[in-house]
């Protein structure tokens, strides 16, 4: 399932991003590698009207999210 997310969802996204973006084969030089800078981004993505976070979820477990 495709759902735009909330603030309730922080944890979750912080929590995949940074697992993910710490893994030679999936990480991305547009993204940090530390956890707070991560979660203090998607924070502000979260909190703008000029910014969207979607994730997509299997069995109610975020498996990949996209801000733009």
């Amino acid at each position: 399932m495709i759902k735009k997310c909330s603030i309730n969802d922080i944890k979750q996204i912080v929590d995949m991003v940074y697992r993910k973006n710490n893994e030679p084969e999936h990480n991305s030089a547009f993204c940090y590698r530390q956890y707070d800078p991560i979660q203090h981004d998607f924070m502000n993505c979260l909190t703008s009207d000029n910014n969207a976070v979607v994730g997509y979820y299997k069995d109610d477990t975020l498996a990949g999210v996209i801000s733009f």
